[in-house]
C-alpha cells in the first residue's frame, strides 16, 4: 500500500510539473505557433500520465479515461485564465502607453519620433512589442511596423488603435492627439468592464475547483480506505455505473467552468490590417465616419 501511494504521488507530480513546464514554456523558443504546439503536447503527456496512474493504482479504464479527461480539460482551462489576465494586462499597458504617445507626440515633431520615445520605458505587459517597434522604426516603413505592431499585440484595441493612427497618421499632430486619447479612454474603460466580470465569475469558477477537489479526495479516500466497499466497481458493471457517475460529474463542471469562462474577442479590424496599404480604405471619407463603423462592428463598443 504505501509503495502504491508513493508511486501515484511521485507520478502525478511528474505529469503536474510537465504541464506547468509545457504552459511556461520552459526551455523553448517564444513563437505563437511553438508555444501552442509544446503546450498541447504536454498537456496530453500529462495527462496521458495521470490516466496511467490511475489505470496502475485502481485497476479501473474507466476512472483513468475519465482522469485523462478532467486533467486536459483542466489545464485548458487553467491555461484559459491565466491567458486571459495576460491579455487583460497588455490592454492595459496599451492604454498607458499610448498616453506617453500622446505626450511625447505634443513635443515631437511628428508621429515617428513620438513612437520612438515611448521605447524608452514602455508598460511592462507590452514592452517587448514597444521595444521591438521602435527597432523596426529605424529601417521599415512606419505603417508596416504599425500593422506588425498591432497584430504582435493580438487585441481588439491595438487593431483599432493602429487602424486609428493610419486614417490620420497624414493630418499632424492635431489630429492624432484626440484620436490617441479617444483610443486610450476607451481601451481604460474595457479594462475596468473586463475586470468587474472577472471578479464575479471568479466565484463560480472556485466552486467548480472546489467541486473537483472533493471529488478526488473523496474517492482516493474511499479506494484506500474502503478498498472492500469499492471492489463492486472492479467489475464491468461496475464499471458501467462508474462511467454513468463520473460523466455527469465531468458534464455539472464543465457547466461550471463554462459559465465562468469568456469567449475570445473577436477583432473585426484584423482582416484590414492583414492586406497591402494600397488596400486599406477610409471606410466613410472621414476619421467620424470610421468611428461610427467601428461602433456598429463592435457592438456599440465605444473608442
Amino acid at each position: 500500500m504505501a509503495l502504491s501511494v508513493g508511486v501515484l504521488a511521485g507520478l502525478a507530480t511528474a505529469g503536474l510539473l510537465l504541464m506547468i513546464l509545457g504552459v511556461l514554456g520552459y526551455g523553448h523558443s517564444n513563437t505563437s505557433r511553438s508555444r501552442v504546439e509544446r503546450t498541447l503536447v504536454a498537456r496530453v503527456a500529462g495527462s496521458a500520465l495521470s490516466a496511467g496512474v490511475v489505470l496502475f493504482v485502481t485497476g479501473w479504464p474507466v476512472a483513468a479515461t475519465y482522469a485523462f479527461i478532467l486533467s486536459f480539460v483542466g489545464s485548458g482551462l487553467w491555461l484559459r485564465r491565466r491567458q486571459r489576465q495576460a491579455e487583460l494586462d497588455r490592454l492595459e499597458g496599451l492604454a498607458e502607453w499610448l498616453d506617453v504617445v500622446r505626450d511625447a507626440l505634443r513635443a515631437a515633431s511628428g508621429l515617428e519620433q513620438a513612437l520612438l520615445a515611448s521605447t524608452l520605458h514602455p508598460p511592462d505587459a507590452i514592452a517587448a512589442d514597444v521595444k521591438r517597434l521602435g527597432l523596426n522604426l529605424r529601417h521599415r516603413p512606419l505603417l508596416e511596423c504599425l500593422r506588425e505592431f498591432g497584430d504582435g499585440l493580438g487585441l481588439p484595441a491595438s487593431d483599432r488603435t493602429v487602424v486609428a493612427l493610419m486614417l490620420t497618421i497624414s493630418s499632424g499632430a492635431g489630429r492624432l492627439v484626440p484620436v490617441l486619447t479617444e483610443v486610450s479612454t476607451a481601451a481604460r474603460r474595457e479594462v475596468a468592464s473586463a475586470r468587474i466580470v472577472a471578479a464575479e465569475r471568479a466565484g463560480l469558477y472556485s466552486q467548480a475547483n472546489s467541486i473537483t477537489l472533493l471529488t478526488v479526495v473523496t474517492v482516493a479516500a474511499a479506494y484506500f480506505y474502503r478498498r472492500e466497499e469499492m471492489a463492486v466497481y472492479d467489475t464491468f458493471g461496475g464499471q458501467a455505473v462508474m462511467a454513468v457517475l463520473l460523466g455527469f460529474l465531468i458534464f455539472g463542471l464543465l457547466g461550471f467552468h463554462k459559465l465562468a469562462s469568456e469567449r475570445d474577442a473577436e477583432r473585426p479590424f484584423a482582416a484590414a490590417l492583414a492586406g497591402d496599404s494600397d488596400d486599406f480604405e477610409r471606410p466613410s471619407g472621414t476619421r467620424e465616419g470610421f468611428r461610427g463603423s467601428a461602433e456598429n462592428t463592435t457592438g456599440g463598443a465605444a473608442w
